[in-house]
């Protein structure tokens, strides 16, 4: 934990090393947590809190390094995290809580620039979490940030990468009839934004910095109105990446809890059939794959 704290100390982001005083100049600097434009009854809650947090800051001993600062931190951030509940709890949805998770972010994260992002990685509320991650620790990018997924989608990078997995899922299936999945998958790699970017620390193209496009050839069979069971060979897609490790891959530090940040699901179909029963479907499928081992061999 000493060792944690004092990379955190040299990053800037908490005081100084608590072997040296604060001293009264850096008391006197310490900013006292912005007003939140919140309900009455919210102002009330958060008031009370962040009254007892200043209090704390304004007479710190100096023999008690950050402590003081420390401990207002903290109760301003469960007291956010109660706000953000309570916000989603009355239906207000997640944009209504983008400048809170951002604040998080200042309050206790690395972001220069604060991030949204990086605000859901620090959320200590479970119940809160669960408000916005799902039970598999799945963000979907679309329900979150509608506006950043339509920026990716139309991001010519994205485009090029949708083009190459898409294609090499088909030319591997009309090579060996193979349906993929887990570690067969086909995959590509899309850069949306540099570390160097701080800029855009806000936005979901710093957030997902680096990320994959994952490409399965899957297949379905089902029965429509006539009775009819269609086969259907299709490319299923979507863009997946994770938010962790903040400070680089060769850094294992987490001081929040990572995600799986996971874009919309696309198809494209290879090829559809007709057939009276449901077995033929499957008959067609299995000899269509040896047919096209046997072509893969000639």
């Amino acid at each position: 934990m000493e060792k944690f704290e004092e990379l955190l100390i040299s990053m800037g982001k908490i005081g100084n090393s608590k072997k040296t005083p604060v001293s009264k100049k850096e008391i006197k600097r310490t900013p006292i947590p912005k007003t939140l434009k919140l309900s009455p009854e919210e102002q009330n809650s958060l008031g009370r809190n962040i009254a007892g947090a200043s209090s704390v800051i304004g007479v710190v001993n100096p023999s008690l390094g950050y402590a003081g600062k420390s401990i207002g931190i903290k109760l301003e951030r469960d007291s956010l995290e109660k706000v953000m509940l309570n916000k989603l709890k009355r239906g207000q949805g997640l944009k209504s809580i983008e400048k809170d998770l951002v604040r998080l972010s200042q309050l206790a994260g690395y972001s220069i620039k604060a991030s949204k992002y990086e605000g859901i990685y620090l959320i200590k509320n479970p119940e809160l979490r669960a408000r916005i991650i799902d039970k598999n620790n799945n963000l979907y990018l679309d329900r979150y940030d509608p506006e950043g997924w339509r920026r990716i989608e139309n991001n010519q990078q994205y485009k090029d990468g949708l083009k190459r997995v898409i294609e090499e899922a088909e030319k591997r299936f009309l090579k060996t009839g193979e349906m993929t999945s887990g570690k067969n998958a086909v995959r590509t790699t899309v850069k949306f934004a540099d570390r160097f970017e701080i800029g855009k620390q806000n936005t979901l193209e710093y957030a997902l910095g680096e990320s994959t496009i994952l490409a399965n050839v899957k297949f379905s069979i089902a029965e429509d109105k006539q009775g009819k069971h269609k086969l259907r060979v299709y490319v299923k897609y979507n863009l997946t990446d994770k938010f962790e490790k903040i400070l680089g891959k060769d850094i294992p530090v987490e001081w929040g809890k990572p995600y799986d940040m996971l874009g919309p699901s696309g198809e494209k179909t290879i090829l559809e059939e007709k057939f009276n029963k449901r077995e033929d479907a499957f008959k067609y499928l299995k000899e269509l794959k040896r047919e096209l081992k046997l072509g893969m061999v000639r």
